[in-house]
């Protein structure tokens, strides 16, 4: 029998090799074996030490400092269900798709971001619930939703100087959350619309860091050059363009700014109601009046001030419109209803019952396509 080949042991290794009980090269900071096998290298003295006390002490390894996010796995089933699906639902542009599903979860998980990933998934989750409100228990989608939009609003920095793109898509994100979320008039006082106004002002100097670069194509589709769908299918009503100029109560609008309000009311209610026509132009379609008009308009809209109420009454037949997309299925009917509740007899010929190219009312597929299309 072979004698056994004597060894000599090394006893100045790293405690990690020696509790292995292999031979440890002793490189520093981190030994070969613990790398190649990507282990935890501890010593019990600095391995510089172990060697020549004159060779210099090699700088320590960076730190790395990641976000202390508590994903839970109801978390990463939203984040998996906002990937496979609802990233496809906030339009039909291919290449706006690809950013919604690839660019924004990056940006998102990016740890100075985690503001805009829980405005991600405040909207996946909310759209889960949309698809089937008591699985797995009733309302747990909405409640982790909401969780979550706190949780966005908590961490949205204060000076977004240095945030253009997470805050811009965090921004479009808590709209969506808002539409889909908000059970009362959208008129009414809301956190989530007090919100996307105030960020409004802030974001307009960031918006070339979001027009260049990889989310280019969901700039593309906010801010379209052209909007031009077809005559027959716009019928803008014409009674609403001049509403800042006639009208009852004529001395109203003989302020200049109230008919100043009133008139740029009425402009972006009309870019509103043309984006209206193209999917692709939803989210623009929906935030445009809400979110950049005057405060003078709003506060005129809270008043209930008729002008502003028929203004109004407008953009929530263009809403019903748009019923198709998930997030905007609100009872606009209802809205529109209620305000002709607030009307007296003078105004009741300023809001036409039926703004709709005919052709859309003679066709009852065409009706109920538009009206009642299942939850995507």
């Amino acid at each position: 029998m072979a004698p056994i080949r004597a060894h000599n042991k090394t006893r100045t290794g790293c405690m990690t090799c020696r509790k292995r009980k292999v031979k440890c090269d002793e490189a520093s900071p981190v030994c070969t074996r613990c790398s190649t096998r990507q282990l935890e290298c501890v010593w019990s003295s600095s391995p510089s030490t172990s060697k020549s006390t004159s060779s210099p002490s090699p700088p320590p390894a960076p730190k790395v400092s990641l976000p202390n996010l508590a994903i839970t796995l109801l978390d990463m089933e939203i984040m998996h269900h906002y990937s496979t699906t609802t990233c496809t639902t906030l339009c039909e542009d291919s290449e706006a798709i690809n950013v919604w599903r690839v660019v924004v979860p990056h940006i998102a998980f990016q740890p100075d971001n985690r503001y805009l990933l829980h405005a991600l998934l405040a909207v996946a989750a909310t759209h889960r619930h949309t698809l089937n409100p008591t699985y797995p228990l009733p309302d747990t989608y909405s409640a982790v939703a909401l969780s979550h939009h706190k949780l966005c609003l908590d961490y949205y920095p204060s000076d977004t100087s240095d945030s253009g793109v997470p805050a811009f898509l965090t921004h479009l994100l808590i709209g969506v959350y808002g539409f889909a979320s908000s059970s009362t008039s959208v008129y009414a006082p809301s956190k989530w619309l007090t919100t996307i106004r105030s960020m409004s002002p802030d974001l307009l100097a960031q918006w070339p860091q979001f027009q260049d670069g990889p989310t280019a194509p969901l700039a593309r589709i906010m801010t379209p050059q052209v909007i031009d769908p077809p005559v027959s299918m716009t019928n803008f009503p014409a009674s609403v363009s001049t509403i800042h100029l006639a009208g009852p109560d004529i001395e109203e609008v003989q302020d200049i700014v109230v008919s100043a309000a009133y008139e740029n009311a009425v402009i972006l209610l009309k870019r509103s109601w043309d984006a209206s026509f193209h999917a692709d132009y939803h989210l623009l379609a929906a935030s445009t009046l809400l979110t950049i008009a005057s405060d003078s308009f709003m506060m005129l809209l809270r008043e209930g001030r008729p002008r502003a109420l028929i203004v109004f009454a407008y953009y929530c037949m263009m809403m019903r419109r748009m019923e198709k997309t998930w997030w905007t299925r609100k009872k606009w009917s209802e809205e529109v209803e209620k305000i002709e509740t607030m009307l007296d007899a003078r105004w009741m010929g300023w809001i036409e019952k039926s703004p709709l190219p005919p052709e859309w009312e003679s066709d009852p597929n065409l009706m109920m396509w538009m009206f009642r299309q299942p939850l995507t």
